[in-house]
């Protein structure tokens, strides 16, 4: 075997093992409050930091269905999920959307849906917003992300810092926006999470 097959086999047994090791979830009511105020103290794992000058709002919490439990990798629209590192997302409940005439990926819908994302670090590392994905389902079939510079702000590009987050929103083209599910993966050391209604 010559070094560059062994090379191969080697990083490719590399990604093998990394797909098969990402960082554990679990269903929260809501994600602990980021601040976009520069912190040298560490943020805690899973403790919520919000003050009434931060200016987040925090969802009353409800009782999780059994769908939701840590070890299903399911939650449902509007509940956080944290991974055991300490990023937390949540996605709003889906919202009727409309494109602009210039926006992309609408050609073969007529429903839109958009979705608030937000996403707290409490980490001990930077956290890069650039390895955020998502996708949708809805009856059955995977809807199309819109691109729409006229109506949603550019996903953020600027690595999250310990204890602050991020919000931005996503839509969507789906077959039916009362039938939905979403697949949020927030890179590629974690864990992929849906999210449903």
């Amino acid at each position: 075997m010559n070094k560059l097959n062994i090379l191969t086999a080697a990083a490719v047994a590399t990604l093998a093992f990394a797909g098969c090791t990402g960082v554990q979830a679990s269903t929260t009511d809501t994600a602990p409050a980021g601040s976009n105020q520069g912190s040298s103290a560490p943020a805690a794992p899973g403790q919520a930091t919000q003050t009434p000058s931060d200016g987040v709002e925090v969802a009353e919490t409800t009782e999780a269905s059994d769908a939701a439990s840590p070890e299903s990798g399911v939650a449902a629209f509007g509940e956080a999920y944290t991974w055991e590192d300490g990023i937390a997302v949540t996605v709003s409940t889906p919202k009727p959307y409309k494109p602009s005439e210039t926006a992309a990926g609408t050609e073969s819908y007529k429903n839109f849906v958009s979705f608030e994302i937000r996403v707290v670090n409490k980490t001990d590392k930077t956290w890069d917003p650039a390895l955020f994905h998502a996708s949708v389902q809805s009856n059955n079939e995977e809807g199309e992300q819109v691109f729409d510079s006229e109506r949603l702000k550019e996903m953020p590009q600027t690595k999250l810092l310990k204890g602050r987050e991020a919000k931005f929103t996503v839509a969507y083209g789906v077959a039916n926006p009362k039938d939905l599910v979403m697949e949020v993966n927030p890179d590629f050391e974690h864990e992929s999470v849906l999210f449903q209604q």
